[in-house]
């Protein structure tokens, strides 16, 4: 939400507190759904959910995955997959809770480009 972040969507984390945010997710059901809104859950089932180790894997798209990116593999519902093909859903956001704090210059050093 641009209206709050104070960093024009450039909020970052740090390894450990990734990893505890992919493992929580899936502690808590790996839930699915669509747009923030309540009820869709079970618009997708998570079926792999890992912190990229590798070199960095660029993709179709021009997006360049990096080392310390957390990636799901999801397997959409029918309906839910025709909106992604169509181009109606076109991303993902995970939904949870954060504390936001001003970083340190080294942090801000270390982030690749947007």
């Amino acid at each position: 939400d641009v209206g709050k972040a104070q960093d024009g969507f450039r909020d970052f984390v740090g390894h450990d507190a990734l990893e505890e945010a992919a493992w929580s997710f899936l502690r808590k059901g790996g839930k699915v759904g669509i747009q923030h809104e309540d009820g869709t859950e079970g618009a997708g089932v998570v079926v792999e959910s890992y912190i990229w180790p590798g070199d960095p894997w660029p993709q179709p798209s021009g997006y360049v995955v990096q080392k310390g990116d957390w990636l799901l593999g999801i397997q959409w519902g029918a309906d839910t997959w025709q909106d992604i093909k169509a181009g109606r859903l076109n991303g993902l956001s995970p939904q949870g809770k954060a504390r936001r704090r001003v970083p340190s210059a080294e942090a801000l050093a270390r982030l690749r480009p947007s």
